[in-house]
């Protein structure tokens, strides 16, 4: 799994790709919980455009860091589902409560206009 942050306006974004397996979910959480220790917490747009695989401990994280950033009133939302992601996420339910778009610029238009699980950014 390989992961990169990078802010634009109005939020971090997280690029995840590879596989988000049981071993890879736990990195994953570390890094989040490290990046939310920053100070305030920004919104957070999650690009799993590159992601193959996820696992049921993969969506277990995401779910996590949804209700986090709701927890701190701050934006969330996941964009770039290929079509066996998109399919775990169906099967799971998460698809009816993550704020999910088709792209980046839906993803901050949801975020700026406080329509994706949280407030606007700070």
């Amino acid at each position: 799994m390989e992961y990169n942050v990078r802010s634009t306006a109005f939020a971090d974004v997280v690029e995840v790709s590879g596989r988000i397996a049981a071993s890879e979910s736990v990195d994953f959480t570390r890094r989040l919980e490290a990046h939310l220790a920053s100070d305030p917490v920004r919104a957070i747009v999650l690009d799993l455009s590159r992601v193959d695989y996820m696992s049921s401990a993969g969506l277990g994280t995401v779910l996590w860091l949804g209700q986090r950033l709701r927890e701190a009133k701050s934006g969330f939302a996941v964009f770039g589902l290929r079509d066996r992601v998109a399919q775990v996420f169906k099967l799971s339910g998460l698809d009816r409560i993550l704020p999910i778009y088709p792209d980046l610029a839906a993803a901050e238009a949801a975020i700026e206009k406080g329509e994706s699980g949280g407030d606007a950014p700070r």
